[in-house]
């Protein structure tokens, strides 16, 4: 990975010699990465909640940048600060004017419309995981299952085909379906972190996962949903950036958009043999072995994130 490559021959001269802060709302102690390039070369000053950070966080003028992980409301506390210290990473859609980024020196985000590589740059969620043996060979798997915490009209739709007609084929996990009349479809919620270990041995019980992003046909906006099921030889049935192959090979994944109704498609993945099961597979170890899946992996987000930093 030549941004790595290349980062780690500045490490000797910027080591302990830029102090920064880490905004967040969410518990970035859950990243893959645990930003530990930045933990080790830098003086972290605070890793703070976005809401202590407007309230109470005075600002330090020894600061040489403030990463923001979520544009919290910014209109009487960021526009104050220097613009040059400041870098944003957008990580869920957000519906901003253009304008509210005049604020920042660069922000890095997964939207592709978005990206110019001078103020706007493309990060992708650090969520790559490698392959992980089973223990439940193909005729032992469940047909299909999906982990959801956010009851969208689309997952609730094809819930709701489920529960009417092959009910006995599909399971969900984490909160509740509002609605559900079947109440042994759902599993419950899955212990651990919501890209851990145990959502990865529960994926490893079914051949498919139903996979859809909170927000549909956003150009670049691939979550860690699907790198969960790569990690558990699930196959996704994939519904989510309207772009997705340009980044993830067709051949790895069910894409939801080809099937024109939903019984099609669960005849289709009901009659899928084992030798074209075990094809999927083969695709899916090798695309998470290739240098396209690495600018997902844990180690480039922090090369990313240190480049951000030290980049004048």
């Amino acid at each position: 990975m030549k941004i790595a490559l290349f980062l780690c021959t500045l490490f000797p001269l910027f080591a302990n010699a830029f102090e920064v802060d880490i905004v967040s709302s969410f518990n970035i102690e859950e990243l893959p990465s645990k930003l530990e390039t930045v933990r080790q070369t830098f003086q972290v000053n605070r890793v703070c909640p976005s809401d202590y950070f407007v309230r109470k966080a005075p600002y330090d003028p020894n600061l040489v940048k403030i990463i923001v992980f979520d544009p919290f409301l910014n209109r009487d506390v960021i526009p104050k600060l220097p613009k040059e210290k400041l870098i944003l990473f957008l990580w869920e859609p957000e519906n901003h004017p253009l304008a509210f980024y005049q604020s920042y020196s660069k922000v890095y985000t997964w939207d592709d419309r978005l990206v110019d590589n001078v103020k706007f740059f493309r990060f992708n969620y650090p969520y790559l995981m490698p392959f992980q043996k089973s223990p439940f060979p193909f005729e032992e798997r469940k047909l299909c299952t999906t982990v959801v915490g956010n009851w969208t009209a689309w997952r609730l739709n094809i819930l709701n085909f489920f529960e009417a007609y092959h009910p006995e084929d599909l399971e969900c996990y984490g909160r509740c379906p509002p609605g559900l009349k079947i109440l042994s479809m759902w599993k419950g919620a899955i212990k651990g972190l919501h890209s851990g270990k145990e959502k990865i041995a529960t994926l490893q019980k079914y051949r498919f996962c139903i996979c859809f992003e909170n927000t549909i046909g956003l150009s670049g906006y691939i979550t860690e949903k699907i790198f969960s099921c790569f990690a558990a030889g699930c196959i996704p049935i994939y519904w989510g950036a309207d772009n997705i192959e340009q980044y993830i090979p067709k051949s790895c994944f069910i894409d939801y958009r080809d099937f024109a109704s939903h019984e099609a498609l669960y005849r289709f993945i009901s009659t899928l043999s084992q030798e074209r099961y075990e094809g999927y597979i083969q695709e899916i170890k090798k695309y998470l072995q290739s240098e396209q899946a690495e600018q997902f992996s844990p180690a480039y987000f922090d090369a990313l994130l240190y480049e951000a930093i030290t980049h004048r």
